[in-house]
């Protein structure tokens, strides 16, 4: 794994889609567990290899507004309010699926492995024909899980990155 020596603190990936909302996949939280985790946004790599953690890009979840964890059927969020107001540059904009092109190409935003912030670009559109969810061909690791899956003609949400094949064996 190319990024073994990234600071790795986290499990899974949120963003913030308003200035009190962030959304994640179901399986990374829920409503018994939510108050256990903190939300930083923006954790970004720093270019002299050291990490400072900035409070005011920590977020603390108040309330579990809606969730579900169900992969078999393609439903997996969890939607939590936080206790302060996220800025504008750090709210991602989100779109509906249904105006889609089979050539759309996709990126996805998030922190593989709990590392800093990466993005997967090429994405490819490979069946959309289920209301719950979008299959594409996109690279992504554990704790991508939660991810922002952006379509690059709009660049906005289409969808939460919420499972994959395997991609890390250890031995």
């Amino acid at each position: 794994w190319r990024y073994d020596n990234n600071i790795q603190f986290s499990e899974c990936t949120a963003f913030a889609i308003a200035e009190d909302l962030v959304l994640t996949a179901g399986h990374c939280l829920n409503s018994r567990n939510f108050s256990n985790f903190y939300f930083m946004l923006g954790f970004e790599n720093d270019p002299r290899g050291s990490m400072t953690l900035d409070s005011s890009n920590v977020y603390e979840p108040i309330e579990f507004i809606d969730g579900i964890d169900n992969t078999q059927q393609g439903i997996d969020f969890a939607l939590v309010r936080v206790h302060k107001k996220i800025p504008k540059d750090k709210i991602y904009a989100c779109s509906n699926t249904n105006a889609l092109r089979s050539t759309d190409r996709f990126y996805m935003v998030g922190h593989p492995m709990g590392t800093f912030t990466k993005v997967s670009i090429d994405g490819a559109l490979l069946e959309n024909t289920n209301s719950n969810y979008l299959i594409l061909g996109i690279d992504a690791f554990a704790g991508n899980s939660g991810s922002p899956v952006l379509n690059e003609r709009e660049h906005k949400v289409n969808g939460i990155l919420i499972s994959g094949n395997v991609d890390v064996i250890e031995g």
